[in-house]
Protein backbone atom coordinates (compact mmCIF):
# COMPACT_ATOMS: atom_id res chain seq x y z
CA UNK A 1 0.00 0.00 0.00
CA UNK A 2 0.85 3.74 -0.67
CA UNK A 3 -0.38 6.47 0.78
CA UNK A 4 -0.27 9.43 -1.58
CA UNK A 5 -1.34 12.84 -2.75
CA UNK A 6 -4.58 13.45 -4.46
CA UNK A 7 -3.34 16.85 -5.55
CA UNK A 8 -0.19 15.24 -7.31
CA UNK A 9 -0.24 12.02 -7.57
CA UNK A 10 3.17 12.14 -5.70
CA UNK A 11 3.93 8.89 -3.35
CA UNK A 12 4.47 10.10 0.05
CA UNK A 13 5.27 6.68 1.85
CA UNK A 14 5.06 2.82 1.08
CA UNK A 15 3.70 0.67 3.64
CA UNK A 16 4.46 -2.98 3.46
CA UNK A 17 1.27 -4.56 5.42
CA UNK A 18 -0.43 -8.06 5.21
CA UNK A 19 -3.94 -6.47 6.26
CA UNK A 20 -5.84 -3.79 5.17
CA UNK A 21 -5.71 -0.49 7.51
CA UNK A 22 -7.19 3.06 7.28
CA UNK A 23 -5.67 6.04 6.37
CA UNK A 24 -5.01 7.13 10.02
CA UNK A 25 -3.02 3.95 10.67
CA UNK A 26 -1.15 4.29 7.74
CA UNK A 27 -0.14 8.11 8.95
CA UNK A 28 0.31 6.75 12.28
CA UNK A 29 2.53 3.40 11.38
CA UNK A 30 4.48 5.76 9.06
CA UNK A 31 5.30 8.78 11.78
CA UNK A 32 3.13 11.27 10.30
CA UNK A 33 2.99 14.00 13.48
CA UNK A 34 -0.55 15.24 13.76
CA UNK A 35 -0.74 18.68 14.04
CA UNK A 36 -3.50 21.18 16.21
CA UNK A 37 -4.92 22.79 13.09
CA UNK A 38 -6.36 26.21 14.28
CA UNK A 39 -7.93 26.38 10.81
CA UNK A 40 -8.30 25.03 7.39
CA UNK A 41 -4.87 26.81 6.23
CA UNK A 42 -3.10 24.69 8.38
CA UNK A 43 -1.77 21.59 7.93
CA UNK A 44 -3.09 18.55 9.42
CA UNK A 45 -0.17 16.29 9.65
CA UNK A 46 4.05 16.76 9.45
CA UNK A 47 6.24 13.87 8.12
CA UNK A 48 10.11 14.27 7.28
CA UNK A 49 9.50 18.15 7.27
CA UNK A 50 6.52 17.96 4.92
CA UNK A 51 3.25 19.47 5.93
CA UNK A 52 0.07 17.58 4.61
CA UNK A 53 -2.87 17.56 4.76
CA UNK A 54 -5.45 15.09 5.41
CA UNK A 55 -8.25 15.79 2.74
CA UNK A 56 -5.43 16.10 0.11
CA UNK A 57 -3.92 12.24 0.58
CA UNK A 58 -4.87 9.08 0.11
CA UNK A 59 -4.10 5.14 1.02
CA UNK A 60 -3.89 3.21 -1.98
CA UNK A 61 -2.63 -0.47 -3.43
CA UNK A 62 0.70 -0.59 -4.34
CA UNK A 63 -0.40 -1.20 -8.15
CA UNK A 64 -2.38 2.12 -8.36
CA UNK A 65 -1.66 3.55 -11.62
CA UNK A 66 0.89 1.44 -13.03
CA UNK A 67 -1.56 0.72 -15.89
CA UNK A 68 -1.71 4.26 -17.50
CA UNK A 69 2.62 3.82 -16.61
CA UNK A 70 2.59 0.79 -19.02
CA UNK A 71 0.87 2.88 -21.60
Amino acid sequence: MKIISNETGETIANILTNHSMTLDEALDLVGAEPLEAENSCDPDYILNGVELWYDDLDLVPDNYGKESEDE
